[in-house]
């Protein structure tokens, strides 16, 4: 996000300040990636912390003799 932060500012405001043109695809493209790799990120630790529960559980069970619960 920092770096979007700081394309924002030397690509779109300083040359507004100057009566340049602006563009904002790089602020847009890295905000895109860094959205995306967050979401990403998160549906990995939820999809592995819901695995490792559920090998948790099935572990014990196993480990005691009892059948497992149906999920």
């Amino acid at each position: 996000m920092m770096l979007a932060a700081i394309s924002f500012f030397t690509d779109y405001w300083l040359p507004a300040q100057h009566g340049e043109e602006t563009e904002l695809t790089v602020v847009i493209i890295i905000l895109i990636m860094v959205s995306l790799s967050g979401m990403l990120r998160f549906w990995q630790e939820y999809y592995t912390n819901k695995g490792g529960r559920s090998i948790k559980i099935y572990g014990a069970y196993h480990r005691n003799g009892a059948p497992p619960p149906q999920l």
